[in-house]
């Protein structure tokens, strides 16, 4: 990944931070070939020749906000692998608790990380996307079989296949949080009605994974 220039890297830590907010909320609703590095740049007040005194191109700042992210997401979630819940249920929404934080604290970063996932970007990201994801699915593929081998949720499935499951049923509760609550929720207020609305998420699909529950 492309590293900022130093100057970037020598500015207080909350300007930095400015700087890569402003940068999320244009490539969370556009794509990087639409993305307006001008919108950016006047998001942050700046004069457009300060802007390349920490970045080169548009493609460097873009490529610094998908890792900076990486690295913040790296640090939020880690505690949920090192030291999983007890049960699976109260882990995925631990995690999904911990992905709305990060909402709460980098606005449109559900969005951003939906947009880096298309068509486009793979142009950009080229083999590095193949490898997140691959990283990505060796760590909740251990997760899964962690709590397979607790007896917490069915070992008769391929865990694998949870694997992909897992993805797209967090995916799906991401973006019915962005669409559907992101404005009265993301403040994190009442913790309470979000677990309420994950637990009736989670129920969807509980009863195929769980030890002992019976579909009726």
């Amino acid at each position: 990944m492309t590293d900022p220039k130093k100057t970037f890297k020598r500015l207080p830590l909350e300007r930095q931070k400015q700087i890569i907010c402003a940068a999320i909320e244009e490539f969370a609703h556009n794509d990087f070939d639409s993305a307006s590095l001008s919108k950016i740049i006047s998001r942050l007040g700046i004069a457009k020749g300060s802007f390349y005194r920490y970045f080169s191109t548009k493609k460097d700042l873009y490529l610094y906000t998908i890792e900076y992210m990486r690295q913040v997401g790296f640090k939020s979630m880690g505690p949920i692998f090192i030291h999983p819940k007890a049960d699976f249920f109260e882990m995925l929404s631990e995690m999904f608790m911990k992905t709305l934080q990060l909402e709460d604290e980098y606005p449109h970063s559900m969005q951003f990380s939906i947009m880096i996932s298309n068509q486009k970007t793979k142009r950009i990201l080229g083999p590095k996307l193949s490898e997140w994801k691959q990283q990505r699915n060796d760590n909740l593929l251990k997760l899964i079989q962690f709590y397979q081998a607790k007896n917490n949720i069915r070992a008769d499935i391929d865990s694998e296949v949870l694997v992909y499951l897992l993805q797209h049923v967090l995916e799906a509760a991401r973006e019915y949080f962005n669409e559907k609550h992101s404005k009265t929720l993301i403040s994190l207020k009442d913790q309470t009605e979000i677990r309420n609305i994950l637990s009736s998420f989670w129920s969807v699909f509980k009863s195929g994974l769980s030890i002992n529950v019976s579909n009726k």
